[in-house]
C-alpha cells in the first residue's frame, strides 16, 4: 500500500511539474491529430470479411528540461480508436516514457522515477487485433547513492520500488523491490569496464512469487563515429512455489554509428525474465503500435531474446533508404507457448517537394508457435505501406497511407488478406 501510495504521489508531482512549466523552459513537440481508417477485413478473418470505418484520435506529446537540480521529461503517444459499425468496443492505446529527476545531494544522492506504457499481444497464437491486445503500464521510483566519484572510477549503490499493471490481465499485476550495486571504471579516455550486482523481489497478485539475483561485467567504448556498450553476466531466478529454480548467461549489446550517408544500429538482448515484464527495459527501437511482447496473459519464466540490425543510407538531403533484421524468441521453461519470430522491414522516404514527402514501407515477419507439439503453427505475414504527408504550414500536416496485408499458415482459418485507406490531419502547437 506504502509504494502503491508513493507512485501515485509521484505521477502528480511529474504532472505538476509539467503544469508549471513554460514554453519557454521546455525543448517541446505536442501534436494532435484527427483521423480516419477504412479497413475492409477488420477481424482479420479467412472467411469473415467484415469491414469497418475506425475514427482516430491521437496525441504526440514530447516534453524534456533540463535544470541546475532537477530534469524531467516525456515522450508519450496516446491512441484513440473508435470503430463505427461496433465491430470492437473503442479502445485506448499508450505508449512511451516519462521521467522525473531529483538531485537531493550534489553529487551524492538523487531521486529518479519513470512512468512507462507500451502495448503487448495477450496470446501469442492469436492474430493481433484489439481483443487481443493488453495495455502495460509502469510505475518506478528510485534512491541513487553515489559512494566513490572520481576521474577514475564511480561507485553507485540504487534502491528502486516499481510496479507493473495490464488494463485486462489484472491479476498479472505485480510489485517489485531492487537493489543494485555498479562500479564503473575508466581504463582510458575511449574505454570504460565494470562490474554490475542486482537482487530484486517481484510479488504478484495472483500466482507465484519470485527472487531474482544478477551479476556480471560491463564495457563500453566510444568509437570515432558512435558507441559500442555490453553487459554480460549470469542470473538466476528462484520461485517461491513449486517451479525449478532457473540459472541462465544473460547479455545485453548496443551499438550506434553513423559515417557520411550511413548509419548503423545493433541491438541485441538476452534476458532471463518474467513473461509479464519481457523486454520492456531493454526499450528496443520498435513501432509503438505493434505489440513487442507476446503471451502476457499467462505469467511464466521466460528466457527472453532478440536481436535486431538496421542499416540506413542517404542517397542525398531528400532521400534515404533504410532496412533492418530481426531475430526474436520466447523460450518459456514451464509451459509450451514458445515464440520464434524473423523479420525483414524496408523502407524509403523521398521528399517530392518542399512540403511533400513519399514514403514505402515493407514488413515481411516468419513467426513459429509452440513448436515440436500438437498446437504448432507456422505463418507468414506480409505488410506493404504507401504513404504521402504534405505540410500546409508550421501548424497543419496531412497525411495519407494505403495498406495490404496477407498472411499464410499452416492452419487454414489463420490465413487472411486486408486492405486499408487511413488518413491523418496533424496540429502542431
Amino acid at each position: 500500500m506504502l509504494q502503491y501510495k508513493l507512485q501515485r504521489i509521484l505521477i502528480f508531482t511529474v504532472l505538476g511539474f509539467f503544469a508549471k512549466s513554460t514554453l519557454a523552459d521546455i525543448e517541446n513537440r505536442v501534436s494532435t491529430a484527427v483521423g480516419t481508417e477504412w479497413n475492409s477485413n477488420v477481424y482479420k478473418s479467412a472467411s469473415d470479411h467484415q469491414s469497418d470505418t475506425i475514427g482516430r484520435l491521437l496525441v504526440d506529446l514530447n516534453l524534456s528540461n533540463l535544470g541546475e537540480s532537477t530534469d524531467y521529461g516525456i515522450s508519450y503517444k496516446l491512441l484513440h480508436e473508435e470503430y463505427l459499425d461496433d465491430s470492437f468496443d473503442s479502445r485506448n492505446y499508450y505508449s512511451g516514457l516519462g521521467y522525473f529527476n531529483m538531485t537531493l545531494i550534489p553529487s551524492r544522492l538523487s531521486w529518479n522515477s519513470e512512468v512507462g506504457s507500451s502495448v503487448t499481444l495477450r496470446a501469442g497464437d492469436g492474430i493481433d487485433l484489439p481483443s487481443n491486445r493488453d495495455q502495460r503500464n509502469s510505475y518506478s521510483t528510485a534512491l541513487d547513492y553515489s559512494i566513490i566519484s572520481n576521474k577514475k572510477d564511480a561507485l553507485t549503490a540504487s534502491a528502486t520500488l516499481s510496479r507493473f499493471e495490464f488494463r485486462e490481465a489484472n491479476q498479472n499485476g505485480s510489485d517489485r523491490g531492487m537493489f543494485e550495486l555498479e562500479w564503473k571504471h575508466a581504463i582510458s579516455k575511449l574505454t570504460s569496464g565494470g562490474l554490475l550486482c542486482d537482487a530484486e523481489k517481484v510479488e504478484f497478485k495472483v500466482g507465484e512469487s519470485y527472487d531474482a539475483f544478477m551479476c556480471g561485467v560491463t564495457a563500453a567504448r566510444r568509437l570515432s563515429n558512435g558507441l559500442i556498450s555490453a553487459e554480460l553476466g549470469k542470473k538466476t531466478i528462484d520461485p517461491e512455489g513449486a517451479f525449478d529454480t532457473e540459472s541462465e548467461l544473460v547479455y545485453s549489446i548496443q551499438m550506434n554509428w553513423a559515417s557520411g550517408p550511413n548509419t548503423i544500429k545493433l541491438q541485441s538482448t538476452k534476458d532471463l525474465v518474467d513473461t509479464s515484464v519481457g523486454l520492456f527495459k531493454h526499450q528496443f527501437d520498435v513501432d509503438p503500435n505493434e505489440p513487442l511482447d507476446q503471451n502476457t496473459d499467462i505469467v511464466d519464466i521466460t528466457l527472453r531474446s532478440r536481436t535486431q540490425i538496421y542499416y540506413g543510407y542517404a542517397f542525398s538531403a531528400i532521400s534515404e533508404l533504410g532496412g533492418s533484421l530481426y531475430v526474436d524468441s520466447d523460450e518459456r521453461f514451464n509451459t509450451d507457448r514458445n515464440n520464434d519470430r524473423k523479420g525483414v522491414r524496408l523502407n524509403y522516404k523521398s521528399r517530392l517537394t518542399r512540403s511533400l514527402n513519399f514514403n514505402i514501407d515493407y514488413e515481411f515477419e516468419r513467426k513459429l508457435y509452440a513448436s515440436n507439439t500438437p498446437d504448432s503453427r507456422l505463418t507468414y505475414t506480409n505488410l506493404y505501406t504507401i504513404s504521402l504527408d504534405k505540410t500546409f504550414s508550421r501548424h497543419f500536416q496531412l497525411i495519407g497511407r494505403l495498406q495490404s496485408e496477407d498472411r499464410r499458415s499452416n492452419v487454414d482459418f489463420d490465413e487472411y488478406e486486408l486492405y486499408a485507406f487511413i488518413v491523418d490531419l496533424f496540429y502542431t502547437f
